[in-house]
């Protein structure tokens, strides 16, 4: 099979880290406060404004993009799948990697070192467009031959389930998501469960 795996939300915890490293920068920047723990992006989770939320991402992103750890067991159970002779196609609309010039580059190299230093496997990287998150992820999996995509988000699971296998990454911002042809794992040990019960590696 051909498996698309999402990076933020997936495989790096951007939940986590938006509420640790967000929460006192945009207190002592802009007096801001919580205002909704359960979501994953910081206009929602903070209320703050566009211009607010770049500026955060500008001081603090270098920790994320380049040292968050990543999620317990991603790495463990992306080594079976490989094993088992599936192939990892990893699918992100991250900010401004499916650009073109210096910088969209940089942010492509340092992904892929990412990647290379937590010993997560893959065989290709698919960069979508932020245009249309939902419709660029579709694009990727139809074009690609993508058999199961594993999202978090639920506008990406809700585009893609009449035509991939969409399973649902479980987090506080998609549990409000319901739906017949979209499966719900909890966690690496959740994908792991599911994948060998389907395929017995």
């Amino acid at each position: 099979m051909k498996i698309g795996i999402d990076v933020d939300g997936v495989l790096a915890d951007l939940g986590r880290f938006l509420k640790e490293e967000g929460e006192p920068f945009f207190k002592k920047k802009y007096g801001l406060d919580v205002v909704d723990p359960d979501r994953c992006h910081a206009e929602e989770m903070f209320g703050c404004t566009v211009r607010q939320r770049k500026n955060f991402w500008r001081h603090c992103g270098w920790h994320y993009i380049a040292g968050e750890a990543p999620i317990k067991g991603c790495s463990e159970v992306i080594n079976k799948l490989v094993d088992g002779g599936n192939r990892i196609y990893i699918v992100t609309c991250r900010a401004l990697t499916a650009k073109h010039g210096p910088f969209p580059a940089f942010l492509r190299k340092v992904l892929r070192g990412w990647l290379k230093k937590n010993g997560i496997k893959y065989d290709d990287i698919i960069y979508c467009p932020e245009d249309d998150p939902a419709g660029r992820k579709l694009e990727a999996c139809v074009n690609s031959g993508i058999d199961v995509l594993i999202d978090d988000n639920p506008d990406n699971l809700l585009a893609v389930k009449d035509s991939v296998l969409a399973v649902c990454f479980d987090s506080p911002w998609n549990a409000h998501l319901d739906d017949g042809k979209i499966v719900r794992v909890k966690g690496w040990e959740g994908i792991d469960s599911f994948f060998r019960n389907m395929t017995g590696y």
